[in-house]
């Protein structure tokens, strides 16, 4: 897969879709999250008013300990996609993780609003049960 992914963005490599492609698989896999960084800051500089973009590098900043530069991005994606729910998760795990508890739970409830498709609500509302 990820083969495939890293020939889709050099056969697209001005596209951010691959590259967000390439960051998801990264960053969700947890297989060397240093090249979903990359993957995320490349999709960002192609792209940086895609709040979806801003989501992923925001938790790859996370992935990879730089808790300010995560909060930054997380919080940019949500000002560009106020709708995106993984963004309010990943926002709540960021604020949670520096001990910002209200943050956490303002951001999870949120995540659980939004999300129509059932990928993140259950681990929203898990963690928001976890804060209780």
């Amino acid at each position: 897969a990820q083969a495939d992914l890293e020939s889709a963005t050099r056969a697209d490599s001005s596209s951010p879709v691959p590259w967000m492609k390439l960051a998801r698989f990264h960053l969700e896999s947890l297989l060397s999250v240093e090249s979903g960084l990359a993957a995320a800051q490349r999709a960002v500089a192609l792209a940086p008013a895609n709040g979806e973009a801003r989501d992923l590098l925001g938790w790859a900043w996370y992935l990879n300990r730089h808790g300010d530069e995560a909060l930054a991005e997380l919080r940019q994606a949500i000002a560009l996609a106020p709708r995106t729910a993984s963004a309010h998760y990943h926002l709540g795990v960021v604020a949670a993780q520096a001990g910002d508890r209200e943050t956490a739970r303002r951001a999870w409830q949120r995540a659980v609003d939004l999300d129509t498709t059932g990928d993140v609500e259950g681990r929203a509302a898990r963690a928001l049960s976890g804060l209780r």
